[in-house]
């Protein structure tokens, strides 16, 4: 080493190489996309459970069936979930529903016959009649019909004279014995209670007011009602001699002097024979099996899984371009959705109904609209909207109105802009009239000791005031707006029936029709039920009648969550805004009250038609609906 070199330069440092270390950015990543990849599927595990509760379940029909039809139970016009039933996997039959399987069955191989009950359920002469129609077709394939009654009363032996055999226990129960309507009326009670009700009806047979105005019916409203009572006995006692072979001086004297037991029943002819349900079982077996296959069991379908299960084939189905909607118009008509959170009373909204109608018109695979129409009537201006929104409709395609066991007042007035009207004999429909009803608790207030002071602009700023007595002005200016409507009422009538006022005028007054009637009056057009109008659409369609067509039935099914949201008085609309509808301390407290049980049942159902009454008349002075709710005993 060189001396003179620098220390620091002889010493070297020595140096080691690090190499770099390899990255594992990957190690991350892949432990996210990980926890990504199992929330997703942990998501769609339980969307899937989800879909699969809610999912519906397909029934399989076995060879050698029978088809039970129970209508022990509420059987509505159409089947609509509501909030307890999104829990189900399964929709229940309908009245459409019946009507169609029973057709279905008809040429279904592995249904041999049908099992009816008809007891219990409540339904109107008018859908009775169109079952009865609807088993008496399905006969011509050959295959039976058995009805059993283990007890009932006229409507239900109505229904069950469409079978071949009618058995019932010899400890069963029936009763026969005529027919009766009957009224509630308000009036004393409001007297005492110190409630006034001013009530303008156009004209006498407009009778719903009467309920407050009168104790008993008016000549006019009995005259109408005995009509419709000698109609329904007449049809009954025709029915029972055509297919019971009873004479008619004898059906008249046991209706006469009623017959309630068994024997009695029996002896007459009216039923076949007073055995018990297994007994009938045997006998359905044996039809089905044979004499010789006694260890079979017997295969019952009820009509709820028939409905959720797949047809047995499909080889004639109108192409997607050949659809057909049907728009079931059900309850009082109103602008708003008025019920309560707890209650699935159906309504026609006005709103919910132009939508309906729009969709329909504006779907270019439906070439046909049926309106199916169950409604006393109500709303004025709800009714309005709707038929104008129906006019529009028929410019682009055809709109069939079918009424059903109700299509009077506003009922009627949807229909009679559609093209077709169709009715059943009975029906109950016109009412063409209106009525204005007024309530005043100013006597209420006098008696508890509240007074009441105003201070107004003028004499006429107070009108309407529920706290203070009417004035003679003020009566004759309701009157006058009441007969103004009626005037309205009677020119559309006759515009859209082709008639004159005077001709309408002189069939209208207010007063209901059965549908024979109205067919003879000009007011329907075709006497039928659903089958009826959807027959006619595939004509119009120029599809078979043998050929099945898809159908799109509006209201809906509700949305699961829309579902939930009705159980707490809120709507979802077009706009998907949640809106809260219109509450009634009138309907709230109505409910509350049949719900403890302290109404009895024959009361329950005109006190809930009279609580929607006066929910209209709290937006509008000018009510379209039927004289009543007409239930016959």
């Amino acid at each position: 080493m060189d001396s003179t070199e620098p220390m620091n330069s002889q010493m070297k440092v020595p140096y080691y190489y690090m190499p770099p270390k390899r990255s594992r950015w990957w190690i991350p990543v892949i432990v996210i996309v990980v926890i990504v990849a199992l929330f997703f599927a942990a998501i769609l595990a339980f969307t899937s459970s989800i879909d699969a509760f809610f999912s519906k379940k397909v029934i399989a029909v076995k060879p050698n069936s029978v088809l039970h039809i129970d209508l022990n139970k509420e059987i509505d016009e159409y089947s609509k979930s509501g909030f307890f039933e999104i829990f189900t996997q399964n929709r229940k039959a309908a009245f459409f529903d019946i009507i169609t399987l029973i057709k279905r069955a008809k040429t279904d191989s592995r249904i041999k016959g049908i099992y009816f009950t008809p007891a219990g359920g409540k339904m109107g002469y008018a859908k009775s009649t169109e079952i009865i129609e609807a088993l008496e077709d399905f006969k011509t394939s050959g295959k039976f019909v058995i009805a059993y009654l283990e007890n009932g009363n006229e409507s239900d032996y109505y229904k069950a004279l469409a079978a071949d055999k009618i058995y019932m226990p010899s400890e069963g129960f029936l009763l026969l014995n005529g027919f009766s309507i009957n009224m509630i009326f308000f009036k004393e009670l409001a007297n005492k209670l110190g409630i006034d009700f001013f009530v303008e009806q156009c004209y006498d047979f407009k009778s719903a007011g009467e309920v407050y105005s009168r104790t008993k019916f008016s000549d006019s409203t009995r005259l109408e009602y005995k009509a419709y009572l000698d109609f329904i006995y007449n049809n009954f006692v025709d029915s029972v001699v055509a297919r019971r072979k009873i004479s008619k001086e004898v059906v008249k004297s046991a209706l006469s002097r009623g017959i309630y037991h068994p024997d009695s029943l029996s002896a007459l002819g009216f039923v076949d024979e007073l055995i018990f349900e297994s007994d009938v079982k045997d006998i359905m077996k044996k039809k089905v099996y044979g004499d010789e296959n006694t260890e079979e069991k017997l295969n019952l379908v009820p009509l709820d899984d028939y409905v959720n299960s797949e047809p047995e084939s499909l080889d004639k189905v109108a192409e997607d371009e050949k659809q057909l909607a049907i728009i079931f118009a059900v309850g009082p008509i109103m602008t708003d959705k008025a019920g309560n959170m707890f209650s699935d009373d159906k309504s026609v909204t006005s709103k919910q109904y132009i939508k309906y109608l729009r969709s329909a018109r504006e779907d270019k695979n439906v070439k046909v609209v049926i309106l199916r129409i169950d409604s006393p009537g109500g709303s004025a201006l709800a009714s309005e909207e709707i038929r104008n929104e129906i006019i529009k409709t028929k410019k682009v395609k055809p709109v069939y109105a079918s009424m059903s066991d109700v299509a009077g007042s506003g009922g009627y007035w949807i229909a009679m802009d559609c093209d077709t009207i169709i009715a059943h004999p009975s029906t109950l429909t016109g009412s063409i009239g209106v009525i204005s009803i007024v309530p005043n608790i100013n006597r209420l207030l006098k008696n508890i000791s509240i007074s009441v002071d105003t201070i107004s602009t003028g004499p006429a700023a107070n009108y309407p005031n529920f706290l203070l007595p009417m004035t003679d002005y003020e009566k004759q200016e309701f009157s006058k707006m009441t007969r103004s409507m009626y005037d309205k009422f009677v020119n559309l009538v006759a515009n859209a029936r082709k008639k004159s006022y005077n001709e309408i005028h002189s069939i209208a007054k207010g007063r209901i029709w059965v549908g024979a009637d109205a067919y003879k009056l000009g007011l329907v057009d075709v006497l039928g039920g659903l089958q009826t109008a959807i027959d006619l659409a595939k004509k119009r369609m120029n599809v078979g009648l043998d050929v099945a067509v898809k159908t799109k039935i509006y209201p809906k099914p509700e949305e699961d969550i829309e579902a939930l949201l009705s159980l707490f008085g809120l709507e979802k609309d077009n706009e998907s805004r949640v809106q809260v509808p219109v509450n009634s301390t009138i309907k709230e407290l109505s409910y509350i009250i049949n719900s403890m049980g302290l109404i009895p049942n024959a009361l329950r159902s005109h006190l809930a038609y009279f609580s929607n009454l006066l929910l209209i008349a709290e937006k509008e002075q000018v009510i379209v609906a039927m004289p009543s709710l007409i239930e016959i005993k």
